[in-house]
């Protein structure tokens, strides 16, 4: 879920980073805006909160996020969710060989 002024929206989230992420929100949200998000991961009931993104860039309905503004508790949620996932993902791969 997003935020921005004069708008609000959901989107389905890509590439997620500890520095920013990817999303697709079916419509073209502006270049330069500042979007306060709350993402729901599937690690935990409650959503996360990122308190300033910025839209870096933008290719029709899909955008490129740097989280500028992210709360302490946000930002290690967020470090030891994408470890998680990348050491999941590594385990797979060397399972898979």
């Amino acid at each position: 879920m997003f935020a921005g002024i004069p708008f609000v929206g959901e989107a389905l989230l890509c590439n997620l980073t500890v520095f920013g992420c990817g999303m697709n929100c079916g419509w073209e949200v502006p270049l330069g805006a500042h979007l306060k998000l709350r993402l729901l991961l599937p690690d935990h009931a409650s959503s996360l909160a990122v308190e300033i993104a910025a839209v870096r860039w933008t290719h029709g309905m899909y955008a490129g996020l740097e989280f500028l503004d992210l709360p302490r508790e946000s930002r290690n949620r967020l470090q030891s969710f994408v470890l998680n996932e990348f050491s999941r993902t590594l385990n797979a791969i060397g399972r898979s060989r």
